[in-house]
């Protein structure tokens, strides 16, 4: 066991050192107070300090995971084995020259996203706001990188010290915005939208949609049999995550009350996860969200605990609160629409921390670090560019033992429109997460 001296326990301490020893290194630890106790213990021991203690490792407590409020806080970037940090502490018996654990709590708990910032027009926080992306790691899982470093110091100075590690894992995940691109949708609808189609020049739509809606074509969007083949015998079955919420100007997708909408959710929903896709204007709508949860249980006859905002569309705390109180226990929103990489700095799944009640939850955050729509619309990366991003983000993600999430559309692999040529970009990236 390793026994760790700080002066003050919080809750923000006790979190950043859970993540850090019982979710990624795997190593037992207790907290000590008392500074006569602390070094007449015997065996593994670290000081979180502000000064050393001797005879053990040293890595120093600058100030942030023993406050209560929520402010500006000095991140000047420091250079530490060639990688990024910040909160630097320059003594020379450090082990570590900056406050590890305050990195941790800064990154994972977002505590950046608390602070006044703009936001983008469907009020999201933007890549372009964060520390990650001004200081240039944003592709980079910050968190286990410097953990590892930690491990080291710990391997060096007790090799008798058991250290875990944990196993490159691939999680797929699905967004079913579309279920279909023609069928299904009402008379009214698919009046609108072929008029629409004419007006606009686009006959290629409008014969698509006759095609599909008279049977002599598979309508594009329904691709869920490739989804299911491509699967086969993996270790990890793909996650299903469905918009099912009141039709409007983003949330687009087949009325729960069709038939034939219900049997696909509750068919896939038998062989596979599925989650909540809550709708566009639920991040700060609760009512919104518990409607929508329980219609996607009414079909499935499940609990459903899993959920990605659509749009990822959140604000914190409200939205991840009102998640918590629903019953989500797994979320999958932490990942950015403009650009690719680690939003929390991490590659490893971690409870979320409600910052301004500085309290732990219940709800496991799913980091994602790459999304489709990023690659191609976002980035406007060819298919060949994106295979190449996606397999320097798994290789990045593998070289921490992380969990590598990915975020697609079956709409995506229609390979038609914006997907024409992307045909082999997934495929890559499940061989990317299978290959060692």
């Amino acid at each position: 066991m390793l026994h760790i001296f700080s002066s003050t326990i919080t809750n923000r301490l006790k979190y950043s050192f859970d993540l850090v020893f019982n979710t990624i290194l795997r190593v037992p630890y207790a907290l000590i107070t008392d500074l006569s106790e602390f070094e007449a213990t015997l065996g593994p021991k670290l000081a979180y300090h502000k000064s050393p203690v001797p005879d053990c490792l040293f890595v120093p407590a600058t100030g942030i995971l023993f406050e209560t409020d929520i402010r500006q806080q000095d991140l000047s970037i420091i250079d530490v084995e060639g990688q990024p940090a910040f909160f630097g502490y320059d003594h020379p018996e450090a082990s570590i020259p900056f406050d590890l654990f305050g990195l941790v709590f800064y990154l994972t708990s977002r505590y950046e996203e608390y602070l006044p910032t703009k936001r983008d027009e469907h009020d999201r926080y933007p890549a372009s706001q964060s520390l990650a992306y001004q200081g240039n790691f944003l592709e980079l899982p910050l968190v286990n990188i410097h953990v590892r470093l930690l491990r080291a110091k710990l391997n060096i100075r007790y090799p008798d010290l058991e250290v875990g590690s944990s196993d490159f894992r691939f999680q797929p995940t699905f967004d079913i915005d579309y279920a279909w691109t023609y069928k299904h949708k009402g008379l009214a609808r698919t009046i609108g939208a072929t008029l629409r189609d004419m007006l606009s020049g686009n006959l290629k739509s409008v014969k698509g949609r006759i095609s599909t809606l008279t049977g002599n074509q598979k309508d594009p969007f329904e691709t869920y049999e490739t989804i299911f083949n491509w699967h086969l015998g993996l270790p990890q079955l793909p996650i299903f995550f469905f918009l099912v919420g009141k039709y409007g100007k983003y949330d687009k997708n087949i009325s729960p009350d069709i038939l034939s909408f219900r049997e696909l959710i509750k068919g896939i929903s038998q062989k596979y996860p599925i989650g909540l896709h809550p709708s566009y204007g639920s991040h700060i709508n609760k009512n919104h969200l518990i409607k929508e949860q329980e219609t996607l249980s009414s079909v499935t006859n499940n609990q459903i605990k899993m959920s990605r905002q659509h749009f990822l569309k959140f604000r914190l705390p409200e939205t991840y609160r009102q998640l918590e109180s629903i019953g989500i226990t797994h979320e999958y929103s932490m990942g950015y629409a403009e650009t690719v990489g680690f939003r929390a700095s991490i590659a490893t799944p971690f409870k979320w921390f409600d910052l301004d009640n500085n309290r732990v939850s219940e709800m496991t955050i799913h980091p994602f670090q790459v999304m489709d729509v990023t690659l191609n619309q976002y980035m406007e990366l060819s298919p060949k560019a994106a295979i190449k991003k996606i397999h320097d983000l798994v290789t990045t993600t593998r070289n921490v033992g992380g969990e590598f999430c990915s975020l697609w559309h079956n709409n995506s692999l229609c390979f038609e429109g914006p997907w024409k040529g992307w045909d082999n970009v997934y495929p890559e990236l499940i061989n990317a997460c299978m290959v060692e």
